[in-house]
């Protein structure tokens, strides 16, 4: 769908949709005791114990009433209970990524349903929800405590920079489905937003280290103080050192890796409604292990391995000034961003960028029936690129702006029990001009253990800078007679003029607890995607428009307390992808069919753990990568309050296998081997 014409037909299918579904289910509305549906205002004691620190520091053992009313805010803009959320939202605690054994936020987004998590080489990740995946997925948006770390250079996220102090870790949302309503553009798919403890809940010192076969050594150290009364901080330094993966033949892969990483937080507690949060941090690595495949000038169609280190480095500073008034349940929210990334990879491309960002929310109830949250933004983004050996921009250097605004209107239909939401996104940028991603929503909540859930939304993916303005010298081709010289360049080209990738998604979803033991969360969806940026199937020529794909599945998952000391989770995933023929191969149609994964936690005693895991991911036709499973055990023991002593071990099934191929880059898939590691914590 494009232009007025198509943003109309959207306005008419969400007026329709929400419309029967209200009717529907409005009709079926009982008048049961009411519940907590959306009533979920902290009282001002409560907000009281989290503004003075005295929240409970522990997030281990969560029973499953705690799970239910944990908070999350990615798809209503304000905090809500995770059971009431009309939405495909799964939420990664501190305590599931401690008990997994993962180390890295890529590596622990594994834990969650629906997400295909490839590891590409030792360092480079492809991660999207719901198909469509690449080495750069654009169609997945990231957040660290609300700063967006989605990198326009490409569309997607270097996740060998992405990462924050584990032991600081408080949550990981995981939204399948989009979110442009709020978060606006490049929420195609989902968002993934992390969110950071305040400096409150980490006091005193934390000292971590170890090492194995593949994460070869790393060390982590954070210490929590307190200024005054009401201001907390905390500083932390880690660093994490990789050997190399496997080539299919044994061979190392030559991508070695090492980052360093410092960072800060202060929060401060103006008054009981009123916080204030400064933060910053700072990464940096001159070993980028790299292994790129790369046309050979003045031979015909031959290509070799470049081989090499590359380099980063990056900072950000972050300010938040919040206000939550429970008394009436409005609040506001400013915040701001500035990051600074310099990155040289892809045997050459030196990549210098700068953002500032500025963000203003509001919240509050217009009636006893409406509760609306709107808000302003703004984003300068700067960047200026080197030419590589065989990839250049044109122009390198580039400017761009986005404006942006929204608003959002929580409807009570029946009180406790009916609800809708809609809303849209307003957005100017520099590469599309003008967008508008508009949702609708609608949930029923029959009594506490139920909530009936459907969604139809729109949400666009702008360009990258890449694929407007990219030269890739894909080849090298002989003109004169039997392929000699003259040698001439076959040429990926970028178009200035590409338009905003879209999609409709319909959704629906049901999250139901049978048993007080038991917990279910059931969605199916619809994907139409029109306008997909495709590169020709030859390797060379421009890039288009001209791509439309039609996805759909179902994801399942459950959470079992099968006695106290024991706890089963488990996922199933099916995903079905139809492109029209336009991808050939289909790299950006890459998505498994079918994903499982179970894992049980164990407490053998008080203080000794045990944690396993098992993965299996389908093949991916489009990249030639058979399926795979995947076993990780791990043991965990506590001789004293204190000391915390961990073996883990992963990929134990087989000696290496591949999770993904990148044809653009790489001769051959790199082999994900078995790994093992020990670790000692101390908390004082």
């Amino acid at each position: 769908m494009q232009g007025q014409g198509g943003v109309i037909r959207w306005y008419v299918m969400v007026a329709c949709a929400v419309g029967v579904t209200c009717g529907v289910v409005r009709a079926q509305a009982t008048d049961d005791p009411p519940n907590d549906g959306l009533n979920l205002t902290p009282s001002p004691e409560a907000l009281l114990e989290v503004t003075r620190g005295k929240r409970d520091l522990s997030v281990f053992d969560l029973s499953l009433e705690q799970l239910m009313a944990m908070k999350v805010t990615s798809v209503q803009g304000v905090a809500r209970d995770w059971f009431t959320t009309p939405a495909a939202i799964y939420v990664i605690t501190h305590d599931e990524v401690r008990r997994s054994g993962h180390r890295s936020l890529a590596e622990a987004l594994r834990l969650a349903p629906g997400v295909h998590v490839a590891q590409v080489d030792g360092r480079n990740w492809a991660i999207s929800t719901r198909g469509i995946n690449s080495l750069f997925a654009g169609k997945q948006l990231v957040l660290i405590d609300g700063r967006t770390v989605y990198t326009q250079l490409f569309n997607g996220v270097f996740w060998d920079e992405q990462d924050v102090m584990m032991a600081d870790l408080d949550r990981i949302e995981v939204t399948r489905g989009p979110g442009a309503t709020l978060w606006g553009a490049n929420a195609v798919n989902g968002v993934i937003s992390v969110t950071t403890r305040p400096a409150d809940e980490t006091q005193g010192w934390y000292l971590s280290g170890g090492g194995g076969n593949l994460h070869q050594g790393f060390g982590a150290v954070r210490y929590g103080g307190q200024i005054d009364d009401d201001t907390f901080f905390r500083v932390w330094g880690k660093y994490d050192n990789y050997d190399n993966f496997k080539r299919p033949d044994g061979r190392d892969w030559a991508d070695d890796w090492d980052m360093y990483r410092t960072g800060f937080r202060v929060d401060r507690y103006v008054d009981i409604n009123r916080t204030l949060t400064v933060s910053g941090g700072y990464y940096g690595s001159r070993r980028l292990g790299e292994n790129v495949r790369e046309p050979v000038p003045g031979a015909h169609l031959q290509f070799r391995e470049a081989v090499g280190d590359g380099r980063t480095d990056g900072v950000h500073l972050q300010g938040k000034l919040a206000e939550e008034n429970p008394e009436d349940g409005s609040g506001w929210s400013v915040q701001s961003y500035w990051m600074w990334e310099d990155r040289t990879v892809f045997d050459g491309v030196e990549a210098n960028r700068h953002t500032f960002d500025l963000d203003w929310r509001h919240h509050f109830h217009l009636n006893d029936t409406n509760e609306l949250i709107w808000g302003l933004g703004y984003r300068l983004h700067t960047s200026d690129v080197d030419d590589g050996s065989f990839l250049t921009l044109d122009p390198g250097q580039r400017t761009t702006h986005l404006l942006s605004a929204f608003v959002q209107d929580t409807i009570t239909l029946s009180p406790d029990r009916l609800f809708a939401m809609i809303g849209t996104k307003l957005e100017h940028n520099s590469y599309t001009g003008f967008e508008v991603q508009p949702s609708g929503r609608v949930w029923w909540t029959p009594d506490e253990k139920q909530t009936v859930w459907a969604a139809v939304s729109r949400a666009v993916r702008t360009p990258s800078l890449a694929s407007q303005n990219v030269r890739l010298v894909a080849a090298y081709v002989g003109a004169g007679p039997g392929n000699t010289a003259p040698f001439v360049p076959l040429e990926l080209t970028g178009d200035p003029d590409l338009e905003a990738e879209t999609v409709i998604a319909l959704e629906t979803g049901y999250r139901v607890r049978p048993r007080n033991d038991l917990t279910l969360d059931a969605t199916v969806f619809y994907n139409m995607y029109d306008n997909q940026i495709v590169s020709p199937s030859a390797g060379y020529g421009s890039n288009t428009n001209r791509g439309e794909i039609d996805t759909y599945g179902a994801e399942l998952s459950a959470t079992w307390q099968v006695t106290a000391e024991w706890r089963l989770t488990g996922s199933y995933s099916y995903l079905n992808t139809h492109d029209y023929g336009n991808f050939d191969p289909p790299t950006n149609g890459i998505g498994p069919d079918h994903m499982v994964q179970m894992r049980s936690r164990y407490d053998i005693t008080r203080d000794l753990e045990f944690n396993a895991a098992v993965y299996y991911v389908s093949r991916l036709r489009g990249a030639g990568v058979p399926g795979n499973v995947r076993l990780d055990l791990g043991v965990t023991w506590r001789p004293t309050e204190n000391l915390e002593l961990s073996v883990f071990g992963q990929n134990l099934l087989d000696p290496s296998h591949p999770e993904f191929n990148d044809p653009f880059l790489q001769s051959s898939a790199a082999e994900v081997p078995r790994a093992a590691y020990v670790q000692a914590t101390v908390r004082f």
